[in-house]
């Protein structure tokens, strides 16, 4: 008999180019493969990433904030003019260095895209996006703001120059609206660098602490019930 993997995306599936689900053996294997659902673009574990757990229910990947870290080679679909980016996230308020990226490509300050903290320990979240120049958008705090420490939430950052309501960053906590900007000079810029996850390796090899469920990059800006959408899809495996 075979196995019942369940469906393949955990999450709605327009415009979607990128997939982790630790949850899924076909992304995650229990060992050393990690492959990404959507594009299969294969992910690099470092220092015992996918190795800290037997495949569980909840579906996660722990980071020490030392020196643990998942990162993928370059890859033409990621190359996007406009970005929603979507991830499962547990900080512990371990922070191994300055601006670690949570999830997005590789370049420090001309990365294309990413969710990064902006400093040190307890510092914010955001969303850098770079067309001719590096921008960001409105931030999260952390410690006991926006965000608790030890407590799982579901965050959605969304960047798109041409927003219909003018509106191009857009940031959701829990699938509900935070707050928007309409900061922005352009579309996002082509590049030539991977994605990496809970680490810079532009600041340091910066590392951040906690754990990291499913992580969804799209290649448009969601709307608010789709983002409320993937948030209902997945809050029962995290508790919420």
């Amino acid at each position: 008999m075979g196995v019942n993997r369940g469906p393949k995306y955990p999450c709605i599936e327009d415009g979607l180019i990128f997939c982790f689900d630790p949850k899924n053996r076909d992304c995650w294997d229990g060992g050393t493969s990690l492959t990404d659902l959507k594009s299969e673009i294969v992910i690099t574990s470092s220092n015992g990433v996918s190795k800290t757990g037997a495949i569980t229910s909840e579906g996660y990947f722990t980071f020490d904030g030392s020196d643990d870290k998942l990162s993928t080679p370059d890859n033409a679909i990621l190359d996007i003019t406009a970005v929603t980016l979507q991830c499962w996230i547990n900080l512990d308020g371990t922070w191994g260095g300055n601006y670690p990226t949570v999830l997005g490509r590789l370049g420090g300050a001309s990365s294309r895209y990413k969710i990064r903290t902006y400093g040190g320990a307890n510092s914010d979240l955001g969303l850098q996006i770079y067309d001719s120049t590096y921008r960001q958008g409105p931030k999260l705090t952390t410690n006991g703001g926006d965000i608790s420490y030890d407590t799982w939430y579901f965050l959605s950052f969304s960047y798109d120059y041409n927003a219909s309501d003018g509106q191009r960053f857009k940031v959701y906590l829990n699938g509900i609206l935070d707050s928007q900007s309409t900061t922005g000079g352009g579309t996002i810029a082509a590049d030539t660098q991977g994605l990496e996850f809970m680490n810079s390796a532009a600041d340091s090899n910066s590392n951040l602490g906690g754990s990291l469920g499913p992580c969804m990059i799209y290649n448009r800006e969601l709307t608010a019930g789709e983002v409320l959408t993937n948030y209902n899809r997945l809050k029962g495996r995290f508790g919420l």
